[in-house]
């Protein structure tokens, strides 16, 4: 998997003390999330990368998830009150 890949590239190698250990404990906690969550979480530009100096351990990991996965259902439980507005349009009729 490219994210759990990202996750474990951005720290040295001699950060974790068991690092298969690691991967496969990553990859397991990652397959319970959709992969908008994972992407997010994993990528080293809006990721727990950005938040956290040293290798996270699989707790922090899944706190992340947890947290951007509220974050979207919180999202999309307000999305609706704007979809019920109808948009302007972008042309004005002309008077005939």
């Amino acid at each position: 998997m490219n994210c759990q890949k990202a996750v474990f590239a951005s720290y040295r190698i001699d950060q974790y003390s068991d690092p298969d250990g690691f991967k496969n404990s990553l990859g397991a906690v990652l397959e319970q999330y959709p992969d908008e969550v994972i992407t997010y979480v994993c990528d080293p530009r809006t990721g727990i990368q950005r938040r956290m100096k040293w290798p996270p351990t699989i707790s922090e990991m899944v706190e992340a998830c947890d947290e951007h996965r509220a974050f979207l259902e919180k999202l999309r439980k307000a999305r609706p009150a704007f979809q019920e507005r109808k948009p302007e349009p972008l042309l004005r009729q002309r008077p005939q």
